[in-house]
């Protein structure tokens, strides 16, 4: 898999996608599930949200209508990357989100584990118009 962040793969810069089933579709069912659980959380508590498959980023993207790419769902075999597109704006008192980088965060999940806050409907919530 590519590195988060690494720039636009060709295929989100000329808008191809594809269902997010067919992202997943490679992983084992313990994996799609915690994608399906992140993808249940976003759709509840930002129901104005499109999800997108992002094939050159083998991600399941999620943007905001008029801020466009927020977060994204990025699956591995061990985990699934829970990306927060400008993360760095939220207070992570905490410590929970991991990354060094001028703009994102993110929270790595692994099957079997409960969501950590940084995961949350707060934290999405935080992030409707991507600030």
């Amino acid at each position: 898999m590519g590195k988060c962040g690494a720039g636009k793969p060709d295929d989100v810069s000329r808008g191809r996608t594809l269902p997010p089933e067919d992202i997943l579709e490679p992983f084992s069912p313990e994996i799609v599930a915690l994608v399906d659980e992140l993808r249940g959380m976003v759709r509840k508590t930002d129901p104005e949200f499109v999800e997108a498959g992002y094939p050159g980023w083998k991600a399941v993207a999620f943007r905001h209508p008029v801020a466009g790419y927020v977060r994204g769902a990025f699956p591995f075999d061990d985990r699934v990357r829970f990306l927060l597109e400008h993360g760095i704006q939220l207070d992570d008192a905490a410590a929970i989100l991991q990354g060094a980088t001028r703009q994102t965060r993110h929270v790595d999940l692994r099957p079997g584990q409960p969501l950590p806050p940084a995961a949350g409907p707060g934290r999405c919530r935080s992030m409707r118009r991507g600030r």
